[in-house]
């Protein structure tokens, strides 16, 4: 009931018609079967974890945009719990983009990072500058740049700091 809620309420705010949420599906790719993503879990849609008791095999992509939208209103949830100083400033595009690096990354890694201390302390341009710095992933045991996190964390930075979206 809570999740219906949810939907209903960010959907009226207009967060899930904002042009960024395009910007997230593009990085994370539609993939209508389930894989298992490069950190090892099995994922299906856009980037959704395929939790325990969870039994996805075959996802329309409208299926996958209503998956969508109910994970990043739970990321949404943890953002501002974890970092509530950027919902006083009620900054949309600060908030999508901060979501789309919790999304991709997860929360722990979020709560633990330099990112969320600098959005606390309301250093917005510190906090920017701290997107660039998760461009990396565990390859063959070596922490590597990918050109692709390289990409999708200059583009979360782009909407953090002045709300442009672009796909590069």
């Amino acid at each position: 009931m809570l999740g219906e809620v949810m939907l209903v309420l960010f959907s009226i705010a207009g967060i899930f018609s904002h042009p960024f949420i395009e910007t997230i599906k593009h990085y994370e790719g539609y993939y209508a079967k389930p894989y298992y993503c490069p950190a090892g879990k099995k994922t299906i849609g856009y980037g959704h974890v395929i939790l325990a008791g969870e039994s996805y095999t075959n996802l329309s992509k409208y299926q996958a945009d209503l998956l969508l939208v109910k994970d990043l209103c739970e990321h949404i949830f943890y953002l501002e719990e974890d970092a509530p100083t950027l919902f006083e400033e009620c900054d949309l595009n600060r908030i999508l983009a901060v979501t789309s690096f919790i999304f991709n990354l997860g929360r722990g890694n979020f709560r633990s990072s330099t990112l969320r201390k600098k959005i606390n302390a309301k250093d917005w341009e510190g906090a920017a500058n701290e997107f660039i710095r998760w461009n990396k992933a565990t390859v063959n045991g070596k922490k590597v740049e990918l050109a692709g996190l390289t990409k999708r964390r200059k583009a979360e930075a782009d909407m953090f700091r002045s709300g442009v979206n672009h796909i590069y």
